[in-house]
């Protein structure tokens, strides 16, 4: 596993993954309709009651979050989805899923990793954060699938 400081100090599963399969019912369900390079709008539409808006948005740095998923069940643990749309084009570029914050523990983690590994293979990258002084003494995990290394995903 590569180390980095760059990960934030909350466990966060990045997704550039949309429409594949997945085992646990919360993924398939959580984007069902919604496609990349949409609009908050169209999600909003897609996502139904159970989105939520935010004012002011989330800044991501390259992205913005503006449309957030609570509750989405992943690996027998609730996770919040939050739909990155890109600075630029306004469009829909990458999906984050993050456990709250007080909810992280090595079972919640455990059980989230192997659900995503389960539906979409091994992750493509990884890093970590080991705890420790620059990182507030809390350890941190990062695994990114993206959608064209992989024949296992099969996009709709």
């Amino acid at each position: 596993m590569r180390r980095s400081r760059s990960c934030p100090a909350a466990i966060l599963f990045v997704f550039w993954l949309f429409a594949a399969p997945a085992a646990d019912a919360g993924i398939a369900e959580a984007w069902q309709g919604a496609y990349w390079g949409e609009s908050s709008a169209a999600l909003v539409a897609h996502l139904g009651g159970g989105a939520t808006v935010l004012s002011p948005p989330i800044d991501f740095g390259d992205s913005y979050a503006d449309v957030v998923l609570r509750n989405v069940p992943v690996g027998g643990s609730p996770l919040i989805a939050y739909f990155q749309m890109d600075k630029t084009t306004h469009k829909l570029k990458r999906i984050q899923l993050e456990r709250p914050r007080h909810g992280v523990t090595p079972a919640a983690f455990r059980g989230v990793l192997a659900a995503l590994e389960g539906a979409y293979g091994a992750p493509d990258a990884m890093c970590g954060t080991g705890a420790g002084p620059a990182s507030g003494y809390q350890a941190a995990a990062e695994r990114v699938w993206w959608p064209n290394s992989a024949a296992r995903l099969n996009f709709a």
